[in-house]
């Protein structure tokens, strides 16, 4: 008798147990959240691609190979580029490092730690490690960027860093204290030769 009395008391208790978990009491004890109750960011599964058209200057090969004078140092190549959340100086100097065909780039292999632009001077800065060349790689790399970076409506000078600070030079020939220009680099290159 024992026994039926425990099996039935079990039996009572599974019994509770199990009514107290029905779908229709669970139900009631959660509150209905509304579409309101929650902030979704919406994400388009197809983002905008924002493309602009850059002209960027390379260096001429023939005039590297040659040293000939009448020609021209660094040639412009229009490019379309997806910003890809960059800004446009940005992507120019990451468009510099990449050798189109027919043409070379001195900075494929020059660390450059990050760019800015602020009232009209893009801040373009390098990494000190490795950084050195002859006075035509320095020319050339100099040319490459600041005529790639004027060619934007943003930018009226370039000043070069390295590793975050004003330098004397890029790679000891061509004065980079301050913001250089188009005229202000054929001037020192002019200098140079």
């Amino acid at each position: 008798m024992l026994k039926k009395i425990g099996v039935l008391t079990f039996l009572l208790i599974i019994a509770a147990i199990v009514s107290s978990c029905s779908p229709e009491r669970v139900a009631l004890s959660v509150p209905q959240a509304s579409e309101n109750d929650y902030d979704y960011e919406v994400i388009d599964p197809e983002p905008v691609i924002e493309e602009v058209e850059l002209t960027l200057y390379y260096a001429n090969p023939e005039y590297i190979a040659t040293g000939d004078e009448s020609l021209d140092k660094v040639i412009p190549v229009k490019r379309a580029v997806n910003l890809g959340g960059r800004s446009i100086e940005e992507a120019i100097v990451s468009e510099l490092k990449i050798e189109p065909e027919g043409l070379t780039t001195l900075l494929d292999s020059i660390d450059i730690l990050d760019v800015d632009a602020v009232e009209g001077i893009a801040y373009v800065n390098f990494s000190g490690e490795g950084l050195s060349g002859s006075s035509l790689t320095e020319t050339l790399v100099l040319l490459q960027t600041i005529y790639s970076l004027t060619e934007t409506e943003n930018v009226n000078a370039v000043q070069f860093l390295i590793s975050g600070s004003k330098n004397e030079t890029l790679m000891g020939h061509i004065d980079i204290q301050e913001p250089l220009k188009r005229e202000d680099i054929i001037m020192n290159v002019e200098e140079l030769e």
